[in-house]
């Protein structure tokens, strides 16, 4: 599958709202892997995912230093936040392979930490900040 979506935030529910919408794209084993500026609005959209998938949103954080949240939801998410793991083997001792390769939807927020653990199929989401209420999101799966 091709996936090319392309959307411009004006607010942080626009960017949850398109976190929702992207959600009925995602589909058990699906790996996402997240990048963008810290503030970019990775975890709002994480949280509109969530939320369309059956997690109440609210629950829903950034788990920078767990690094890994699971929430049980209408599926299985696994929140994985790579910003504060410093090395790689840190990460690979994570059992992240374990989890990409099992049933559960994975969202990776600064997956370009750990970009040589991602599966060859990943569909990878950019937000870019275009000013401070605006954001760029880009998604693709080649």
């Amino acid at each position: 599958m091709r996936l090319r979506l392309d959307f411009i935030s004006r607010s942080a529910e626009q960017t949850s709202g398109f976190g929702g919408e992207f959600a009925g794209y995602l589909r058990e084993g699906d790996v996402v892997a997240f990048t963008g500026d810290l503030g970019a609005g990775k975890t709002t959209m994480i949280k509109g995912i969530a939320r369309a998938l059956g997690f109440n949103e609210t629950e829903v954080s950034s788990p920078s230093f767990a690094i890994i949240h699971e929430y049980i939801a209408d599926k299985i998410i696994y929140h994985i936040d790579l910003y504060r793991v410093e090395k790689h083997e840190d990460i690979a001792q994570l059992g992240l392979w374990e989890i990409f390769e099992g049933e559960g939807i994975s969202l990776v927020e600064w997956a370009d930490r750990g970009e040589e653990l991602l599966p060859q199929r990943v569909i990878r989401v950019s937000i870019d900040r275009i000013s401070d209420s605006e954001r760029k999101i880009t998604v693709r799966q080649m």
